[in-house]
């Protein structure tokens, strides 16, 4: 059988232009740094990079959540502490005022050392994190949970 010379010059050239291809990609490839140009070049591929970058922003996200939450529970933690010294001292306090030995100024005084501790308490139970009052609960308010009373 012989083959014509027309048709051994287009094989050479169809190579030729093949390896031409082959070299414009791998010279791409070099020159970006990306293996995968398009989204056609590899489907599959494509799927299990966008499936890994999901799975990465939720864990990032997770993670942000996780450290707003322990940023919330130790702003209540610090509000509680001092909410305990505010109460244990008002109980000293009161204790201390039992006695009938004082006089009327020394009650006056722990009346007046009361109502510090008093404000102290309530600025203590409007502790607020990211704009949101640690003591009101669920609801979004913009007034202080917690208000003087007489």
């Amino acid at each position: 059988m012989r083959i014509a010379t027309s048709t051994i010059y287009a094989q050479q050239t169809a190579a030729i232009t093949d390896q031409e291809s082959l070299y414009q990609l791998i010279g791409n490839q070099l020159s970006t740094g990306k293996q995968l140009q398009n989204p056609s070049d590899d489907p599959a591929r494509i799927a299990q990079d966008l499936t890994l970058h999901t799975a990465i922003d939720a864990t990032n996200q997770q993670s942000t959540n996780v450290q707003s939450a322990v940023s919330e529970l130790t702003t209540t933690d610090s509000a509680l502490s001092s909410l305990t010294s505010v109460i244990q001292s008002a109980r000293q306090l009161a204790i201390q005022g039992s006695t009938d030995t004082l006089t009327d100024q020394q009650r006056t005084a722990i009346g007046n050392q009361i109502d510090q501790l008093l404000q102290q308490a309530i600025a203590v139970g409007n502790t607020a994190y990211a704009g949101r009052y640690v003591f009101a609960g669920t609801t979004n308010t913009a007034n202080p949970p917690v208000q003087q009373q007489g």
